[in-house]
């Protein structure tokens, strides 16, 4: 009997580390989900009228495009940057990560202040 080994698509295939696979770092998921979850209730709260956007930048925009106008800048201004620094990870892994846990800490404490200071100007 003549026998052959046996190929498999693994042996075929090189190995990949991690990065290479093409997956986003947590705190990139992290920064998204905040990101999504602001527009959210920024798009919740203005349409209710509980409350209106307060950045004048997008204020600006919301008022000349509408609702779509204020998705779309706030979906190019969160994806943009995450998009740099994701392309940027795979020369400096570390420095990126830092830069977006520190990212993480800002935007939240950033949301946390804005809330507290409109919900002072309303009591």
């Amino acid at each position: 009997m003549n026998r052959h080994p046996v190929t498999t698509a693994q042996q075929l295939v090189p190995r990949q580390s991690r990065s290479e696979r093409g997956y986003v770092l947590p705190e990139t998921t992290i920064i998204a989900v905040i990101g999504c979850l602001d527009l959210l209730t920024t798009i919740f709260l203005i349409a209710t009228g509980q409350a209106h956007e307060a950045n004048p930048l997008m204020a600006g925009l919301l008022n000349s495009f509408g609702p779509g106008g204020l998705i779309g800048a706030k979906f190019a201004l969160l994806a943009g940057p995450l998009i740099i620094a994701e392309t940027a990870r795979k020369k400096n892994p570390e420095f990126v990560r830092t830069a977006l846990r520190i990212g993480i800490i800002l935007y939240i404490t950033l949301y946390v202040v804005a809330f507290a200071r409109y919900n002072q100007g309303s009591e």
